[in-house]
């Protein structure tokens, strides 16, 4: 597979006239807990050439590709995804986490990774990962039987929540890592394993029942996060844009 997934990104830069200068995987099998039949969420950073920015109309800037079978492609120019990464959007800041690499340029993800942390704000990734958490949860989690897909991606947002709030540094896109670097009881953790592995023989579709303590953890979370919000405190710097500036005009220009 990932010669085929490396193969479409060949056509994508050969069809569009674009450089990919990075491409992962973003979905359940980076975050570390795939189902059998999980698609392949491949998502890549590309520019133009010059002319593309400095015309009157300006084009689309994102590439998606249909879904073809398992495989989920699609891209954000960097201009667009610099701008999002700014405004507190935290797909860029998993993406350059990812442990599943299928291109990279390693000088542009070096540079990109150095504005990213001068970029990252904590109370920005609390509110994109309690915002996702909670509407899931809403939707979802007081069911008898509950899609596992989702009592997991209410898991890993909410753990991410907790992570933005008590440390510096972005939360890590492994549910492992969050996980282990969470403070829970022992019988919680044990739960989350057992619900993890679950879902490495289980269909997309298929449900599983939490306990009452699980529920309840999960809710006391969010209710946390909630109030972490707002009395929220801690200072953060202004955005400075040059750096991120400098990266696009560096990398556009190289094309």
């Amino acid at each position: 597979m990932r010669e085929e997934i490396r193969g479409r990104l060949a056509h994508i830069e050969f069809s569009q006239n674009v450089r990919i200068l990075y491409a992962c995987e973003s979905g359940s099998r980076a975050w570390g807990f795939p189902s059998p039949d999980s698609d392949y969420d491949v998502r890549f950073l590309y520019v133009h050439p010059l002319s593309w920015y400095i015309r009157i109309h300006p084009g689309r800037d994102v590439i998606e590709l249909p879904i073809d079978g398992d495989l989920d492609i699609n891209g954000w120019d960097s201009r667009k995804a610099l701008q999002l990464m700014l405004k507190g959007n935290q797909s860029i800041f998993e993406w350059l986490d990812s442990p599943i690499i299928y291109s990279e340029n390693t000088a542009f993800l070096k540079e990109w990774r150095h504005v990213s942390s001068r970029a990252y704000r904590r109370r920005a990734a609390l509110g994109h990962y309690f915002g996702i958490a909670s509407r899931i949860a809403a939707e979802h989690l007081h069911t008898d039987d509950v899609p596992i897909k989702k009592v997991l991606y209410v898991l890993r947002t909410m753990l991410a929540g907790r992570w933005a709030a008590e440390n510096p540094e972005p939360p890590p896109i492994s549910m492992d890592r969050l996980v282990a670097g969470t403070c829970m009881e022992d019988a919680i953790r044990q739960e989350i394993q057992e619900i993890m592995k679950a879902k490495q023989s289980a269909m997309e579709r298929e449900t599983i029942h939490l306990s009452k303590d699980m529920t309840d953890f999960i809710d006391q979370s969010l209710v946390d996060l909630r109030r972490c919000l707002q009395e929220w405190d801690l200072p953060e710097p202004p955005q400075d844009t040059s750096l991120a500036d400098n990266l696009f005009l560096r990398w556009m220009s190289e094309l």
